[in-house]
């Protein structure tokens, strides 16, 4: 089989092991394992501090078969918005470049929609040098743009950026979703004749890292004497996109309950209201926490007695909460702070892997949390059977199976 040449667009790669970053990683550094497949990822120097100081990192490296370069940018990735754009700018024009430069040693570019314009690159060298792009869809724009009031709808930014996104979506080889309700806003773009060209492959969790840790084994509980405690844990990004607000409240109503303590790991935009809510209200029972090192998330993951994944209703099909299968590979039960009709929400239905608590529900979060809490075994059951499903369906080798047979049905430059 003739070997394939890949070249990989992308902001956050290894180090940077979390959300988009680990994704990627986790992604690449496996299907590098393939013997056809060479591939080189063209990313950023981490932008949290958590994962690694930028000096310490070469430009140049190969991990795992993969070999990365990384650059440097202007602005800042999480400042002011003309700091984000500074940067995207930059990234954009070093990647287009190298893109450029180095044409006639790829076969093929895989993309995703994180930045958002960096499809416009695969689109000019698919355009004028024939050279295929898959582009994997994690967000929607400029619609989450809308959505966050940063855009209006009837701007000149927005319809542009509208078209160019139609324009990427349409010459793309390939197109990857990872939720059926993403599928249905993606073919919205698409012209009919180009719906074959969509695959729906899920996000998932790597059963060979993240793996269920006993209570009594876990040593980041004892870190935090959380031993007989029950912990609800929100761990991971903490974006606009995501209702955690609900979550704050049910913790400041359940202060008088000390067995139950509430975690938030992870950062951003909405991590110093949380920080903020927790000084304001001077609550003991929230713990507040930055990114933790990847080798720890078993641990982190398996302390929740339930996990919640927020996300805001109006969001729904735009974003999917990948996070989901990494708690069911951890035997946590979910607590989904989502719409009904979400495609988490028919997860944790079809498999019976936690509960839904939605705006119609007639209860407040804090009594449901109560009455929830009451059945053990209930909540035992949850999280077997979400850890059975994650086996069956949502593991990372199931995924990187079918990334290699979507590249494979591909001919190079074709």
């Amino acid at each position: 089989m003739r070997q394939q040449r890949i070249l990989v667009l992308c902001q956050h790669f290894y180090p940077e092991m979390v959300s988009t970053g680990l994704h990627m990683t986790e992604l690449f550094t496996n299907l590098a394992e393939f013997k056809q497949n060479k591939i080189t990822v063209f990313c950023t120097y981490p932008s949290k501090e958590e994962f690694v100081q930028e000096q310490l990192l070469p430009t140049q490296e190969r991990y795992k078969n993969v070999k990365i370069y990384r650059v440097s940018n202007l602005g800042k990735q999480h400042g002011s918005i003309f700091q984000r754009l500074l940067f995207s700018i930059s990234y954009f024009l070093k990647a287009f470049w190298f893109s450029l430069s180095h044409r006639k040693s790829f076969d093929l570019i895989i993309i995703s929609t994180n930045p958002p314009f960096i499809g416009l690159i695969a689109y000019i060298l698919k355009r004028f040098f024939y050279i295929p792009y898959i582009l994997i869809v994690y967000d929607i724009y400029p619609e989450i743009a809308i959505l966050l009031d940063v855009l209006k709808p009837s701007s000149v930014t927005a319809k542009v950026w509208s078209w160019f996104t139609k324009l990427i979506y349409n010459h793309a080889s390939r197109l990857v979703v990872i939720g059926e309700d993403m599928r249905k806003i993606v073919m919205e773009k698409l012209k009919p004749h180009l719906w074959e060209r969509i695959a729906l492959i899920h996000n998932w969790a790597d059963s060979r890292e993240i793996q269920p840790v006993e209570k009594e084994k876990n040593s980041f509980l004892k870190q935090y004497h959380l031993q007989d405690k029950i912990v609800l844990q929100y761990s991971g990004t903490m974006g606009r996109t995501h209702n955690i607000e609900p979550i704050l409240e049910a913790a400041l109503e359940l202060k008088a309950e000390r067995e139950i303590v509430f975690m938030f790991v992870g950062g951003g935009n909405k991590k110093k209201i949380v920080e903020q809510f927790v000084k304001t209200h001077e609550l003991n029972n929230i713990i507040v926490l930055p990114y933790q090192p990847f080798e720890v998330l078993p641990q982190t993951l398996s302390a929740a007695t339930f996990s919640f994944v927020c996300l805001e209703d109006e969001f729904t099909g735009y974003s999917v909460p990948s996070k989901s299968y990494g708690i069911m590979a951890s035997k946590s039960p979910i607590i989904g702070l989502l719409r009904e009709d979400s495609e988490i929400a028919d997860t944790i239905r079809q498999y019976d892997c936690g509960v839904l608590y939605s705006k119609n529900n007639h209860q407040s979060l804090s009594d449901f949390l109560l009455e929830l809490l009451k059945n053990k075994e209930r909540i035992q059951q949850m999280g077997e059977n979400g850890y059975k499903a994650f086996l069956q369906h949502f593991d990372l080798l199931i995924s990187v199976g079918k990334y290699q047979e979507l590249i494979e049905s591909m001919n190079p430059r074709a």
